[in-house]
C-alpha cells in the first residue's frame, strides 16, 4: 500500500481530520514533521505550521527555525513561530527541561488553535515512537493504558503517522526529493528514549525482523481491551465522583472494595500527572485512618477514610489588613465588614426564641467591638494556631478543631483566619472565638461576612 494511501485510511478509520476544516501541523524541521506537513498537503488538507524554538541547542536551534521558514515559504504554508526560554521556565516551575518544553509546546498549540480557528493540531509521532513509548512506560511502571501506547487522537491533538515507521517516512521523503534537519541529541544515549531506540530495539529486531509490526498489533489489542475496561471503570467513577469548585472528590468508602480500584485511580489521577508509584500507594492505603497528602504540580491529593480529593493547591494568604467596608483579598474572596448597635439586631423569630440570640450562618460572624485590640488582618491558617471556640471550654489547636469536624488536609490549607494584634477572632466561615462573642455587656457589634 502506498504511503499516502496508508495515512489516508488511518485518518478515515479514526476520523482524525476533515477536508473542510484547516489543521495546524507541529513542524520541527525533522523528517517526521516535514513528511506530515507535505503528505497532508498532498492529500488535500488545508494546513498551517507551528514551530517552537526552545533555544536548547545553540545555533542548531536557529538552523532548524531557518529551515522551517524556507520550507513554508517555498510551499506557501502559513507559519507561526514561538521562542521560549526553556531553561528559565524549567527552573521557575522546578521541572525537567523535557517536561517544560512539552508543557510550553502544547500550551502554545492550544492557544493558537483557539485563536486562529484550527480544528485540530497534528503532531508527527509515528509507529517507532509508539514502540519506544511502550518500553518507556514499561520501565517506569504503568497500567494497561500506558502499554496501549499513544492514541491516534486525544482532545484536539491528532497523530496521523502512527500507522507508518520511521524508515517508511524517510523512504517517502527520498522519493519526494525533500530534505530535512536532524537533531544531534537524537543519538545521545544519555536520554532514556534514545537508549531504547539505539540499544534495546536493535536487539529486538535482530531476534524478530517483524518485531515492530507485531508489537504494534499487540498494542492495538491492548488499546481495545483498555477501552472496554474503561467503559466499566467510567461507570464506577461516575457514581463515586463529585465536582468541587477547585477540583474533584471520590467517595473512598464506595471504592475501597472495588476489584478495579487501581485502574479507577490510574484513570483519574494520571490526568493530574500523579505517578504510578503514588497511585499504587493510594490504592494500598485507601481507608487508613491517618490521612495522607500528595503533591503533583499545582495539584494536591488528600486521602482520608471517607474521601479522596484532588484540588488545586491553595495559595498562601499573607497578613492582609482589613477594615470597615468591602475587603477584597488576594485570592479573590471578599469580606464585608460593618458596625451596628446592639439594638439594631433583628429580633429572632418565635421558633428561635430557645436558641442563642446571635446564632448565625457560618459565613457571617458577629463580634463584640470592645474585644478587638488594634487593627485586624486576614491570613492563612498556620501550624500551631490556637483559639477558644465559641460554645466550648478551653483552647484548642485549630487544625485539630477542623479535623474533628471533617475538614480535609486541603480544606485546612485553604482555611483563613481573622486576627487582631493579639489573637484569632474568627476562623473564616467556620466559628468565632469565645473571647470576642457578643454578650449582654456588648454595646457595639462588628459584623463580618464572607462573600
Amino acid at each position: 500500500m502506498k504511503f499516502e494511501e496508508k495515512i489516508l485510511k488511518f485518518i478515515a478509520k479514526y476520523r482524525l481530520l476533515s477536508l473542510s476544516k484547516p489543521v495546524l501541523v507541529a513542524l520541527s524541521g525533522g523528517a517526521d514533521s516535514v513528511a506530515l506537513l507535505l503528505v497532508l498537503r498532498k492529500l488535500g488538507y488545508e494546513v498551517a505550521a507551528a514551530h517552537c524554538n526552545f533555544h536548547l541547542r545553540g545555533e542548531e536551534s536557529n538552523r532548524d527555525e531557518e529551515f522551517v521558514r524556507q520550507l513554508c515559504h517555498s510551499t506557501r504554508t502559513p507559519l507561526y513561530v514561538a521562542d521560549f526560554d526553556t531553561r528559565k521556565e524549567a527552573a521557575l516551575r522546578k521541572e525537567s527541561i523535557e517536561m517544560a518544553a512539552r508543557r510550553l509546546r502544547y500550551d502554545w498549540f492550544a492557544r493558537l488553535r483557539a485563536e486562529k480557528g484550527y480544528e485540530r493540531v497534528a503532531v508527527a509521532h509515528h509507529r517507532d515512537d509508539n514502540v519506544e513509548t511502550f518500553f518507556l512506560n514499561l520501565v517506569r511502571g504503568t497500567s494497561l493504558r500506558g502499554l496501549a501506547g499513544m492514541r491516534p487522537m486525544r482532545d484536539n491533538i491528532v497523530r496521523p503517522l502512527l500507522c507508518v515507521s520511521r524508515a517508511e517516512i524517510e523512504d517517502w521523503l527520498k522519493e519526494q526529493h525533500q530534505t530535512f534537519v536532524t537533531d544531534s541529541t537524537n543519538s545521545d544515549t544519555e536520554f532514556r528514549r534514545n537508549k531504547i531506540r539505539h540499544e534495546l530495539l536493535p536487539i529486538m529486531r535482530e531476534m524478530n525482523p517483524s518485531f515492530d509490526s507485531g508489537l504494534s498489533k499487540t498494542m492495538q489489542r491492548l488499546y481495545e481491551l483498555e477501552e472496554m475496561e474503561n467503559g466499566k471503570t467510567l461507570m464506577i467513577i461516575g457514581k463515586a465522583m463529585s465536582i468541587l469548585p477547585d477540583g474533584i472528590a471520590l467517595n473512598a468508602e464506595a471504592l475501597r472494595n472495588e476489584p478495579l480500584l487501581e485502574n479507577i485511580l490510574f484513570l483519574v489521577l494520571s490526568h493530574y500527572h500523579f505517578t504510578p508509584a503514588v497511585i499504587e500507594d493510594v490504592a494500598k492505603k485507601l481507608g487508613e485512618p491517618q490521612g495522607r497528602l500528595y503533591k503533583e504540580g499545582n495539584y494536591l491529593l488528600s486521602c482520608n477514610p471517607r474521601l479522596l480529593e484532588i484540588r488545586r493547591q491553595p495559595a498562601e494568604l499573607k497578613d492582609t489588613a482589613i477594615g470597615i467596608g468591602t475587603n477584597t483579598l488576594p485570592d479573590g474572596s471578599i469580606i464585608e465588614i460593618s458596625t451596628l448597635d446592639i439594638n439594631d439586631l433583628p429580633e429572632p423569630e418565635e421558633a428561635d426564641k430557645q436558641k442563642k440570640r446571635f446564632a448565625t450562618p457560618p459565613e457571617v460572624a458577629y463580634i463584640d467591638r470592645a474585644c478587638i485590640e488594634g487593627k485586624m488582618v486576614c491570613r492563612s491558617l498556620r501550624s500551631g494556631d490556637k483559639f477558644s471556640p465559641f460554645g466550648m471550654r478551653g483552647s484548642k489547636l485549630i487544625n485539630d478543631f477542623l479535623s474533628e469536624r471533617g475538614f480535609s488536609r486541603i480544606d485546612r490549607l485553604a482555611t483563613k483566619v481573622v486576627c487582631d494584634e493579639r489573637k484569632i477572632l474568627w476562623i473564616v466561615g467556620v466559628r468565632i472565638a469565645n473571647s470576642c462573642a457578643v454578650s449582654e455587656r456588648t454595646k457595639e457589634i462588628v459584623r463580618l461576612e464572607l462573600k
